[in-house]
């Protein structure tokens, strides 16, 4: 019941994710030629995106902690959407660098977000097929993006003196927001907080992840297992946080993780940002249909 609840609405949400961290790919040949930018500034447009998501993916789940699941996550939607359709308002290198690096602070907690969340109702053992489930919509999104771009560039080109990529990132930017406010109205910061949830089956859920624990005992778990925190316990949390910090830092299976993890990701993000580039450089398409082929 949890996974049917939980699951498919969070993947869709990691769809509108990937759909507005892709679309300056798909937005790339139109976006250089009126603005004037070059391959080089746009390169670095990317790169600051992903700097700000480096910087704030390990703040972002402390304050997911402090401020609860359903705040936060709805926090990081509303903002990243905003971002996105203020793309549209970019007039030069400076704006788009900008922008792109508020992008990446924005956004930086979904994923590992999402991931802490999941382990607030699943057992490690669950976990894999739960993060399998929820990632896959990336996969989705990959073959969706580039059909909606093609139908949002070719369709709306000159709408209220706007060019098409214009429009790209304001029309994937507010099923984003709007999706954020639902998050506020769907999701429990966890199962002591799920109104669909009986006594019984909340119980059941923290027998599975804890044991048979008194309910005091829940005290040392994390924040969905007890009483929401208040700001008055922030400078003892964060305190408390920075030490689990240093102790992750010397870990170095975690290093390890986070080299194989950058392998995977860097030649997957490298043909997000720049595959209908390189099809429309090989001289048989114009930029709009590019994007269709990429897909």
């Amino acid at each position: 019941r949890v996974q049917v609840r939980l699951v498919p609405f969070l993947a869709f949400l990691y769809l509108l994710c990937f759909l507005d961290r892709a679309n300056i790919g798909n937005a790339h040949h139109d976006m250089l030629l009126e603005l004037g930018l070059t391959e080089t500034q746009y390169a670095n447009a990317a790169g600051f995106f992903y700097l700000g998501y480096v910087l704030f993916e390990v703040p972002s789940n402390y304050m997911l902690e402090i401020v609860g699941a359903r705040k936060w996550i709805s926090r990081i939607m509303i903002s990243w959407g905003i971002l996105t359709i203020a793309m549209s308002m970019i007039q030069n290198a400076a704006s788009l660098y900008i922008i792109r690096l508020l992008l990446g602070l924005s956004e930086a907690g979904f994923f590992p977000g999402v991931v802490l969340y999941l382990t607030y109702w699943f057992t490690p053992s669950e976990m894999a097929r739960q993060i399998g489930m929820f990632s896959s919509s990336s996969s989705v999104a990959g073959v969706l993006g580039g059909v909606l771009a093609y139908a949002i560039i070719s369709t709306m080109q000159g709408i209220a003196g706007l060019q098409g990529w214009r429009w790209l990132f304001i029309v994937e930017g507010i099923p984003t927001v709007l999706a954020g406010i639902a998050v506020l109205f769907y999701l429990p910061d966890g199962p002591h907080d799920a109104k669909w949830l009986s006594p019984e089956e909340k119980e059941a859920i923290y027998t599975k992840l804890y044991g048979n624990m008194a309910p005091e005992a829940y005290a040392g778990m994390p924040s969905h297992s007890r009483p929401g925190h208040t700001w008055s316990q922030f400078g003892p949390l964060m305190r408390t946080y920075v030490g689990k910090m240093k102790m992750t830092f010397r870990e170095g299976s975690m290093w390890l993780l986070g080299l194989i993890s950058f392998f995977i990701l860097t030649p997957m993000i490298s043909v997000t940002l720049f595959l209908p580039a390189v099809i429309q450089s090989f001289g048989t398409s114009s930029s709009v249909i590019s994007n269709l082929q990429s897909s």
